[in-house]
């Protein structure tokens, strides 16, 4: 085994972080290297004053870069990471900027929307809060969790409708007002119905619409009312036909 320092060989390898130094080390097969940095040999005599070094140079602008070589074993794989996080990143929603999302998204939290408008599908309405293709329609969940049940739609003669599956409700502050059943309309009892003072509102707006009262059988508007009474016989006769159309109507029996 032999090694040297400098050129230099002997019993023990002392390396000194002052001077520039190199090492071979050479190994015969068999041997064994061993570097003994614990015996510290005496100061050796001063040496001679050597000659002036070359001036330094300028010293550099703050902030400039430092350059070199870095063998980082790991930058490698430092830069397989970024590119792959470019990778994420161009998939991925960002806070700000106009960007398409597709497939289904599922949100464990509440979605809040500070915007001016909630726009749905590829032909929305151009104004409004809630902004709907016509045809389209806003549906819920039946309470067996089986059918979905629509609310509100529109159709192709621009006409909104609001339904039902079985009864539609009307309610203001507690309990309902207002309720259409699937063969009738309900109004809350203690709710009466009011009507302006300026020109008034018509029940039935034309003599062939029919109506009942108390459950009796609609008819239309009662005709061939008899003349005034002047005597016993037309007011007997003025008496029973007024008396046989309130019967028809429902409003007495």
């Amino acid at each position: 085994m032999s090694y040297t320092l400098n050129s230099v060989p002997g019993p023990n390898l002392a390396l000194d972080a002052k001077a520039a130094f190199t090492v071979d080390l050479v190994t015969e097969p068999g041997n064994v290297i061993v570097l003994d940095a614990q015996a510290v040999g005496p100061p050796g005599p001063k040496g001679d004053t050597g000659a002036p070094g070359t001036p330094g140079g300028a010293v550099g602008a703050a902030g400039g870069v430092l350059a070199g070589t870095y063998p980082d074993p790991g930058f490698a794989q430092d830069m397989a990471t970024q590119a792959e996080l470019n990778g994420v990143n161009a998939a991925a929603v960002h806070l700000t900027g106009a960007e398409t999302v597709a497939g289904v998204k599922t949100f464990s939290a509440p979605v809040v929307v500070t915007g001016a408008s909630v726009s749905v599908g590829s032909l929305p309405a151009q104004s409004g809060t809630v902004r709907l293709p016509n045809g389209t329609s806003i549906s819920a969940r039946n309470a067996a969790n089986s059918a979905d049940l629509v609310l509100l739609d529109t159709d192709p003669s621009d006409n909104t409708n609001v339904r039902g599956s079985t009864n539609l409700y009307l309610q203001v502050g507690v309990g309902f007002k207002l309720a259409l059943h699937a063969t009738y309309g309900e109004l809350a009892d203690g709710y009466p119905l009011a009507f302006g003072t300026t020109s008034g509102s018509n029940i039935g707006t034309g003599p062939l619409q029919k109506m009942g009262f108390y459950g009796a059988v609609p008819i239309v508007r009662p005709t061939a009312t008899p003349v005034a009474a002047v005597d016993p016989a037309t007011t007997m006769a003025l008496v029973n036909d007024v008396r046989a159309k309130l019967i028809a109507l429902g409003l007495i029996s």
